[in-house]
């Protein structure tokens, strides 16, 4: 369907375009600094990717680290490339992972102790997250990004980075928070492609129930 029969809900005016529309990123989304003449910001250019904008220099760092992510955008998950590793040893070690999910909950909860997850005591602080967490749901609704649990997991990733805890690098999707975490956040989508792409009540309406999913003591 060509973008001239789309239903008119679907397309922005100019006024709502420019107050919503435009994003100026003036960070990394990987070191979370600023850009300057030694740390130029840079996307992707292949087509289809996403649009998260990274210094280059972080970037390249990523791309080329030994992370089983790193042939992803580092925010959304999005695949970039294939990776070159042997898909034999990549399929073992997926299997001994999946064997091991069961035994490793407690384990994994124990590791995942981010004040994010469940030891948020703060209205404010919790509010504040909330709110982020909105922003950044928002904007996949509204630049029209795919939605799957990976991606709600690199959301996830991007909330902790952005305030300030250790990413934890054994978060996984099947970790029994991020589950509880993905279910408010369906929510939330729900909520924001009901409401032509804004997260009606922000961050406080969310506050109670995100809390009750994960424990937080407010």
């Amino acid at each position: 369907m060509s973008s001239n029969n789309l239903p008119r809900h679907h397309i922005l005016s100019r006024d709502e375009f420019l107050r919503n529309g435009i994003n100026v990123n003036d960070k990394c989304n990987i070191c979370l600094e600023g850009f300057d003449s030694t740390h130029l910001p840079a996307n992707f250019s292949k087509g289809g990717s996403c649009h998260h904008v990274f210094g280059e220099s972080c970037l390249r760092n990523w791309l080329l680290s030994s992370s089983g992510n790193a042939n992803k955008c580092p925010v959304c998950r999005c695949i970039l490339f294939r990776h070159e590793s042997d898909m034999k040893g990549n399929e073992q070690e997926a299997e001994e992972e999946d064997e091991g999910d069961d035994d490793s909950y407690e384990s994994e909860e124990e590791n995942n102790n981010d004040p994010l997850l469940n030891e948020v005591t703060d209205i404010e602080r919790a509010v504040d997250i909330m709110e982020f967490l909105g922003e950044q749901l928002e904007d996949h609704v509204n630049c029209g990004l795919p939605i799957d649990d990976s991606h709600l997991e690199g959301i996830i990733l991007t909330v902790i980075v952005e305030y300030g805890f250790v990413l934890n690098h054994s978060f996984r999707l099947s970790n029994p928070l991020c589950i509880k975490m993905r279910g408010i956040m369906r929510q939330m989508l729900a909520a924001i492609n009901a409401n032509d792409g804004k997260l009606a009540g922000g961050g406080e309406v969310w506050v109670e129930r995100m809390g009750d999913a994960l424990g937080w003591q407010l």
